[in-house]
């Protein structure tokens, strides 16, 4: 999933690319599918899409190619997650460029509510929301490395702010589950008996 949400924050970061990848994109309606799932990508679409993110360095799954296919093909479309992108205004901050840790981790957050706040809230209070080991934050224990330009960042992601709130926006747009389907870590108490 790291590289997939690498790919998001690639596609919120670069206008022309994610122009490339909706051209490249397409579907096929299976009749033998659910009404949900019919619309599937086609085999020529998950190629195409495959040489364009081989040629950034990602390796992607078919699973991972096809959901872009689904999120460029989105009537929304990206246009919510490259707003957000702008908001964080990593062009600013980040001084080198941004690492592959923190497309990652940009990724990451964009799609999980919960860890979006903690790193926001850890950013802000310049301490872990929890005793993780070695005092790290959660997106180190978690095996993103950002730099110390990059964490400055993370504190454009208050609660109920323009970045936050693009994010939801897109994750109401593109996913038909509920939020904790998309979690992007598995945090205690979240696997538990209804006993």
């Amino acid at each position: 999933m790291r590289t997939l949400w690498h790919a998001l924050a690639l596609l919120a970061k670069n206008e022309a690319f994610r122009a490339e990848v909706k051209e490249a994109s397409d579907v096929e309606t299976r009749e033998d599918q659910p009404n949900n799932l019919q619309a599937q990508p086609t085999f020529q679409a998950l190629q195409r899409l495959d040489h364009l993110f081989t040629g950034q360095q990602l390796y992607l799954s078919a699973y991972e190619l096809a959901e872009i296919n689904r999120w460029v093909r989105n009537d929304a479309g990206m246009g919510q997650i490259a707003e957000f992108w702008k908001a964080l205004g990593v062009e600013s901050k980040v001084k080198d460029g941004p690492s592959g840790g923190f497309m990652a981790a940009i990724g990451a957050v964009a799609i999980d509510a919960e860890l979006r706040f903690r790193a926001w809230y850890e950013q802000s209070n310049q301490r872990p929301c929890n005793q993780l080991p070695n005092g790290q934050t959660i997106l180190e224990n978690h095996g993103f490395t950002l730099t110390r330009d990059e964490t400055t960042v993370l504190a454009e992601l208050n609660p109920g702010g323009k970045a936050d709130n693009l994010c939801k926006e897109w994750f109401r747009s593109t996913w038909s589950g509920s939020p904790c389907t998309s979690l992007a870590t598995a945090y205690p108490g979240w696997v538990h008996s209804n006993a």
